[in-house]
């Protein structure tokens, strides 16, 4: 039983199927949103470094790009 799970994790991650890719994308898009958007009240707060504001919205920048390649599904 828990064997077949490991292998469908496994599966799922080393060979996605075509949904599998566009639903990883879309994540990838939301988590993408969530940074850049997330980059305005961390701005706001009163204790906050430029550096801290660059890796977010790098790593947003990073999620969409990554999004846009697993959207495509290939």
């Amino acid at each position: 039983m828990i064997r077949k799970l490991l292998k469908a994790l496994h599966n799922a991650f080393v060979s996605p199927t075509f949904k599998q890719m566009e639903a990883y994308g879309r994540y990838a898009h939301t988590l993408s949103a969530a940074c850049i958007i997330g980059c305005a009240p961390v701005i706001y707060s009163t204790s906050y470094t430029v550096f801290d504001v660059v890796k977010l919205f790098a790593a947003g920048v990073v999620l969409f790009l990554g999004g846009a390649v697993m959207s495509k599904g290939t």
